[in-house]
């Protein structure tokens, strides 16, 4: 190898190993959503789901929720078997999936599957692995031989090559079909020819296992259990040693290191990631052994910054995109009680090591070494038994001062010294200025101690805050964290009443506080302040943080609203690039100064205790957090840029919960599919923060829907329209561009349309005019027929009688249309309230009654049973068209021969109807009506109608109220009757009797009409 390729692979080699230290490792198991830790391959498609296919299922992943499809027997649409040999995206975007049944492709827009061959034509013991051509076609080994599935028509044909011995992988390569088998040979099949062979020779012997195959820059690597073999210009190599000569065996799978083409990452059968240069044909090293313990690796797949490893104990993700910090895990001695770590700080002199305070409180001073890895307490401090320990810990060139209540100790790190100081107040913050001053925040004011001098001066402040904030604490002025900016004015600030400077020369205090109308505002109770470079001063609240400009007198805040995932924050520090870094009660984050944005970082669960006291520390370009049990370095060098979403896609759409894959277009639903779910997601596998949907219906939402989250949408009872789907995804606080995902129609129902409201218009207006025609020439008819009648049949000394006759026939004429108009008045309601299955099931059986009311519009007398089929569809229709308001029964003695008893027609009907109208309908409550119908004597029929109504005077006051007066003309009409059948002899009666309570209060109305049947069967 040349001198510059060595120069080249030494650099490289170097870089990479940096960045892997600071590469981040995430282990995916069953316990976090996978259906098997047996992996056998990972990919991802056009849409940037991740699939995984495991021998449980196959699984698809977003980077956030796992979706399983299993095997369901009695889905004929479902996978055929669990086990899962390989899958593939074509040049079309389509997932291809060999199973333990054959070849399937996933249909995306139903959700489902679909096999192209029969259960029992393709065999597979354990693979078949697929791979494409340059036409875009997929090659499929089997054990009963070789297929091919062309581009353009999707078709499984068979090859010359009918028998493969347990094939392992597949590749296209120089105008040939490479196949790979464990112990039975290296096949390759001759596109052009239909041809294939056994590849053997002495570097390949028969039995070698060759398990995977990867086709890089003209040449073909094999990874085989005796090493890393290369096929390039039709010659074969193997390379199986490290440069000390070690022999690697036992490969599984090989694939390219991340934007590096000379190194190849080689996976085992054992429990190492091998690291091949095709600069030296060597082996240089192992990728973090510790990391995959006794795994299997069966295939790798890079994707941006991720490496992910498919193993036989989970799948692991190797992340190199710089998002997390490092983390260093101190071995306490099993008796330090105090395990928490604050206040870091390094001396010059001193680059490996890291000095801290250890502890909750009145922590103690400790050391740890990062290179030598060794932790240590300095004894030595406090040198005073009475003094119980310390509460802060500041840094000054190869000085660090550490401060406890009632002391302040000065340790001299060149020269391994010493100093004590005590003083008389309660010791809550510390700070070295320029001018070597150090200034002590305390929990009564401001303390100063000069180090020439080695005198305490205190500076005492009175602020009267609100009520509430001066009982909030118990001490006199708490100050929490002090600064200087670039002029040399000191600023501090208090938990308690806000932000502060002091004037040193002038010895003055100046509040600079936040306006509030409430009794108290959290942004002005403060924890911690920095000054950027241009003296903006950076403070960390119960609010968030915040931005105060001096020269402006401004504050600007910045919290949840602007992606800040914490609600208080305890500690800032400003990093590389002015960066602001805080730690608050939910995560580590860096607010970007330039565009407003923030970027949280995560950390482990368990890194998370006591972050009220965790206290950010800068050294060199590092930010510091320590947790109990060690501390994090993030370096403020590296971008930790929010990583933009990519486009956002549909998972599912379903009506009324039933999946429907009419959403790859434009789809047409009928009205009664009004009920739609839309489940949506942005695949992100690289990114801190959780991305924040929002959407909308365009045609019915007027404004965003936020779901936080979770990207789910449901919509009830949408009108008749065109609709379009759109969605929004963010990350801090910066919205995507809207993507438009879905567009529907909903069809109207036919009774919806205009052409059938303005023909029921037109057909209603028709009825009338028909039905009003029909009844006036009926009338004449009948008039006309019953003159003829009566001049037959009736004598001249029955005059009387034949004038009766047609005074009852003018009384009949009056009762018909009155019902009509009334039962019209019914159809129109439901016609403008537009209910229109209730107008089409009245109007069916409207349209029967009236019927009837023809035919017995034709009759002078009708069988009572025909009086009764028409009262019944009356009472039907009128309890339907009062909403059920009020029961109703209908009783006939079953002593009465109702087809041969006969009288006029709507005798009994207009009495019902007064009922209903002036006595339920008015009632508050729901009501009742009885129609008792008896035989009461040889000759008489009595029907008794009785309601439990409003009654006839609550009834009456009704009318006058509504300035008109109501005259009964069911009443009228029945006396009149009643007063002819009395002419000649045979008595009726009718009497209207209004029921009362115990109370004498109205409970109805009772009609009593015996009705002397023996007079209409002598006129008949």
């Amino acid at each position: 190898m040349s001198v510059i390729k060595k120069f080249l692979f030494c650099i490289f080699f170097f870089a990479y190993t940096n960045i892997y230290a600071q590469a981040d490792i995430t282990h995916y198991t069953t316990n976090k959503g996978l259906p098997s830790n047996y992996i056998i391959k990972t990919l991802t498609d056009n849409k940037g789901f991740l699939w995984i296919a495991t021998i449980n299922g196959l699984c698809r992943f977003d980077g956030i929720n796992f979706t399983i499809y299993k095997h369901n027997p009695s889905d004929s649409n479902s996978l055929r078997s669990n086990w899962i040999t390989d899958i593939l995206v074509d040049n079309d975007g389509i997932l291809w999936i060999t199973t333990e049944w054959g070849i399937c492709h996933y249909n995306y827009y139903n959700d489902n599957f679909s096999y192209l061959n029969k259960i029992d034509e393709l065999y597979i013991l354990y693979k078949a692995p697929m791979c494409l051509d340059d036409k875009g076609n997929i090659w499929v080994a089997f054990e009963n031989g070789l297929y091919f599935l062309e581009n353009k028509t999707k078709k499984l044909k068979s090859t010359s090559l009918k028998n493969i011995a347990d094939p392992q992988s597949i590749a296209y390569f120089n105008n040939k079909i490479y196949i790979s088998t464990r112990g039975n040979g290296l096949y390759y099949y001759e596109v052009a020819s239909n041809q294939y062979k056994i590849e053997t020779n002495k570097i390949l012997p028969k039995q070698t296992h060759i398990m995977h195959l990867f086709v890089q820059d003209k040449k073909m690597w094999m990874a085989t259990d005796i090493g890393i073999v290369e096929l390039s210009n039709n010659h074969y190599t193997l390379y199986n040693k490290f440069e000390n000569e070690r022999k690697v065996e036992k490969l599984m799978c090989i694939n390219k290191i991340i934007n590096n083409d000379s190194i190849l990452l080689c996976g085992s059968y054992g429990n190492e990631i091998y690291i091949f240069n095709k600069y030296t044909n060597k082996f240089t090293g192992n990728f973090n052994k510790e990391a995959f313990p006794n795994t299997i690796v069966n295939n790798f797949f890079t994707q941006d910054k991720n490496i992910w490893i498919a193993t036989d104990r989970g799948l692991f993700k190797v992340s190199f995109s710089d998002r997390y910090g490092k983390t260093i895990n101190i071995p306490f001695h099993a008796e330090d009680k105090n395990k928490l770590v604050t206040n870091i700080i390094q001396l010059n002199s001193s680059k490996q090591e890291y000095t801290f305070l250890c502890g909750k409180k009145n922590a103690k001073i400790a050391t740890y070494n990062i290179q030598t890895k060794k932790f240590f307490i300095n004894k030595e401090f406090p040198n005073n038994k009475s003094i119980s320990g310390y509460n802060c810990l500041y840094q000054y060139k190869d000085f660090y001062w550490a401060a406890g209540d009632s002391v302040l100790d000065l340790f001299n790190a060149k020269h391994n010294r010493i100093k004590h100081y005590t003083h008389s107040y309660k010791t809550i913050s510390l700070y070295v200025a320029k001018n070597d001053f150090i200034w002590i925040g305390t929990d009564k004011g401001l303390l100063q101690f000069n180090d020439k001098t080695q005198k305490f001066k205190f500076f005492e402040y009175s602020f009267l805050g609100t009520s509430i904030e001066n009982s909030s604490f118990s001490e006199v002025f708490p100050i929490t964290a002090i600064t200087e900016d670039s002029k040399g004015i000191l600023w501090l600030v208090s938990i308690k009443y806000g932000l502060f400077s002091f004037d040193i020369n002038k010895e003055i205090f100046t509040p600079y506080r936040q306006k509030t109308t409430l009794a108290y505002n959290a942004l002005n109770r403060i924890s911690s302040i920095a000054i950027d470079n241009d003296d903006n001063i950076w403070l960390g609240t119960m609010g968030g943080i915040t931005c105060y400009q001096p020269l402006k007198n401004s504050f600007k805040n910045y919290n949840s609203e602007d992606g800040l995932t914490s609600t208080y924050v305890y500690s800032i520090a400003i990093g590389f690039n002015n960066r602001i870094w805080g730690r608050g009660n939910e995560y580590i984050f860096a607010f970007d100064r330039r565009d407003s944005t923030f970027i949280n970082l995560p950390s482990e669960e368990y890194q998370n205790r006591f972050y009220f006291i965790q206290t950010l520390s800068k050294i060199n370009s590092n930010i510091l957090c320590g947790f109990e049990g060690g501390f994090t370095i993030y370096n403020t060098n590296n971008n930790y840029s929010i990583h933009k979403p990519q486009h956002i896609v549909i998972n599912k759409v379903s009506v009324f919960e039933a999946p429907n894959p009419d959403f790859s277009k434009n789809a047409v639903f009928k009205y009664y599919n009004d009920n739609i779910q839309i489940s949506f997601t942005c695949p992100q596998f690289d990114n801190n923060n959780p991305y924040q949907y929002r959407y909308r219906l365009v045609g019915l939402d007027k404004n965003w829907l936020y779901t936080g989250t979770i990207g789910k949408a449901s919509y009830n009872n949408i009108q008749p329209g065109k609709y379009s789907f759109e969605v929004q995804v963010s990350v801090g606080n910066k919205w995507s561009k809207s993507e438009k995902l879905l567009a529907f129609t909903i069809q109207p129902a036919f009774w919806q349309t205009w052409w059938f409201k303005t023909l029921a218009i037109i057909l209603s207006v028709f009825l009338v005019i028909f039905i009003t025609y029909s009844w006036n020439r009926n009338k004449l008819k009948s008039i006309e027929a019953q003159n003829k009648a009566r001049e037959k049949e009736i004598e001249l000394k029955l005059k009387d009688q034949e004038n009766a006759e047609l005074q009852l026939a003018s009384l009949r004429s009056q009762m018909n249309p009155h019902f009509i108009f009334n039962s019209l008045n019914s159809i129109q309601k439901y016609i403008w309230e537009n209910k229109q299955e209730d107008a089409n099931e009245y109007l069916t059986k409207f349209a029967k009654l009236m019927r009837l009311i023809l035919e017995h519009s034709s009759k002078k007398l009708i069988t009572l049973e025909e009086e009764l089929t028409a009262l019944k569809l009356y009472l039907e229709l009128e309890h339907r068209r009062c909403n059920n308001k009020f029961d109703y029964s209908l009783i006939v003695d079953d002593s009465i021969e109702k087809e041969k008893i006969i009288m006029p027609p709507l005798l009994i009907q207009p009495h019902v109807e007064n009922a209903i109208w002036h006595g339920l309908l008015p009632k508050e409550t729901r009501g009742k009506l009885q129609v008792n119908i008896k035989l009461l004597q040889a000759g008489i029929i009595e029907c008794l109608v009785e309601d439990d109504g409003i009654g006839r005077e609550a009834s009456n006051k009704i009318n006058e109220k509504k300035h008109h007066k109501h005259n009964s003309i069911a009443i009228n009409i029945a006396k009149e009757r009643l007063k002819v059948s009395n002419s000649l002899g045979l008595i009726g009666k009718l009497e209207v009797i209004d029921l009362y309570n115990e109370n004498k209060e109205s409970k109805g109305t009772k009609v009593i009409l015996q009705i002397p049947i023996e007079y209409f069967e002598k006129i008949k």
